[in-house]
């Protein structure tokens, strides 16, 4: 499993949430406000686990304002599949506000300039939120 503070400092812009959250009654507006985010679920778009780690790869290489690199496609998608592979299951569901390799239908759930992240469903009642937010 990857620390927080590793993709905080490997991305060094911005915030950055990673929450684990147990909603037994798999309702994905109170998975929403758990994690800090506008409870508006109609927002979220479902998404396969290959276009999951495309979305998260990307969030992770550039910022989102002006698309500057922080690091390597390699890095990203390295420190993207850890993210992944530490909290997906066989069934998981991937959930995002938009498609931000392709940068297409973005939905804000924070409060910042600029919102994006993934959430996956493992398991009854069990979700990962890993959450990026930069200011213009």
């Amino acid at each position: 499993m990857i620390d927080p503070q590793e993709i905080m400092d490997a991305r060094n812009v911005g915030e950055v949430r990673c929450v684990l959250i147990s909603e037994e009654s798999q309702d994905l507006n109170r998975v929403l406000a758990q994690a800090g985010l506008r409870p508006d679920s109609s927002l979220l778009i479902e998404h396969d686990r290959t276009t999951a780690h495309s979305i998260l790869a990307a969030i992770i290489q550039k910022d989102m304002p002006y698309q500057m690199p922080l690091m390597s496609k390699a890095e990203a998608d390295g420190m993207a599949d850890m993210i992944l592979s530490a909290h997906d299951k066989p069934g998981s569901k991937y959930y995002s506000n938009g498609n931000w390799e392709t940068r297409e239908g973005w939905h804000p759930l924070g409060e910042s300039s600029f919102d994006a992240g993934v959430i996956v469903t493992y398991g009854e009642g069990r979700y990962f939120c890993v959450w990026f937010e930069d200011k213009d």
